[in-house]
Formats: C-alpha cells, sequence, structure tokens
C-alpha cells in the first residue's frame, strides 16, 4: 500500500519520487485518495494518509464549487489586455469601480496573480551624454576675472559638437 501511494503520488501530482506524502497538503492527498480509491477502502486510505474524514469532504466541496470571481476574471483580463499590459492593479480596479463593479483591491490583485498577468516594466535606459562624432571646432574660451560681491560672465568652450554655454553665477564669497 505504501508503494501504491508513492506511485499516485508521483502520477497524479507529477511530484519528486522523494517526496515525503505526510507533507502534502489536503488538497493534494485528495487527489492522491481519490486515484486509489477503486483499489482501497476510503478508511484505511485515510488512515494511511492521516486526513479526517470531514478534512476530506471539504476538499472534496471545495473542488467542485465554482469560482465566485469569473465573471471578474474575464473583465480584468479584458481590461489588461485592452491596455496592452500596461495597466497594474491599482488601474484596473479604478477602471472596475468606474464601470460599477464594486472590488477590493486585494482580490483584483489576486486574481491578476491567478491568471498570469504581470505588467511589463520597460528597463530605464542608463544616461549616456554620447551624441556621435561631433567635429572638431576651436571656440576660443573667455573668461572675466573674479570680482568679489558681484555677478561675472564666462563663456565657455563645449566638447560635445561645439555647442556655446553661457553661465551666469554670484560669487558668493
Amino acid at each position: 500500500m505504501e508503494v501504491d501511494i508513492l506511485k499516485e503520488t508521483i502520477n497524479v501530482l507529477k511530484k519528486d519520487p522523494r517526496v515525503d506524502w505526510k507533507d502534502l497538503k489536503n488538497r493534494e492527498k485528495v487527489a492522491v485518495i481519490d486515484a486509489m480509491k477503486e483499489k482501497y477502502p476510503l478508511p484505511i486510505l485515510l488512515r494511511r494518509m492521516k486526513l479526517s474524514r470531514s478534512s476530506y469532504y471539504y476538499q472534496i466541496k471545495a473542488f467542485a464549487a465554482e469560482d465566485k470571481y469569473e465573471y471578474l476574471r474575464h473583465e480584468v483580463v479584458r481590461i489588461f489586455l485592452e491596455n496592452k499590459a500596461r495597466y497594474g492593479y491599482r488601474r484596473i480596479h479604478a477602471e472596475l469601480k468606474r464601470t460599477g463593479i464594486k472590488v477590493s483591491e486585494k482580490v483584483v490583485r489576486r486574481v491578476m496573480k491567478e491568471e498570469g498577468l504581470e505588467v511589463k516594466i520597460r528597463k530605464a535606459r542608463k544616461y549616456s551624454s554620447y551624441r556621435g562624432d561631433c567635429p572638431k571646432t576651436s571656440l576660443p574660451t573667455h573668461r572675466v576675472q573674479k570680482i568679489p560681491s558681484q555677478a561675472f560672465l564666462s563663456a565657455s568652450r563645449s566638447s560635445r559638437c561645439a555647442e556655446l554655454f553661457l553661465s551666469v553665477s554670484r560669487n558668493l564669497s
């Protein structure tokens, strides 16, 4: 029986052969028990898997229950795809609210996670001041002597494409 339980665990759950069936979740245990029900009686399987009868029937009922957010799932996916996968859960929640569907942000976030909807985040480009090859030109560099407590004007030649920058600054010393 132990060998059969391990084989069914591997077949039904596609788990690693070294998995310990005692560490399985109740939902997974129920899936294994359902696969072995014809071969062994239910009370023996429940005892061997260390699962209470009430937990077994609760999980069976939970499997059969229909999704109460089915309509919401369709709306979330529709809004997400209409906006080219750029809307996150906050914007989708705002859209749903605008259309009259009242639901919390947590539910929208959970539905998006279950549906596998992730926002495409563009990678920020690293700053680069390179603008291509610039011809070498000779512009004179003019400097005005600093005079305390007065404004001064200076013109300096930029190394990039020979642009002339004028900077006005105030000497605060």
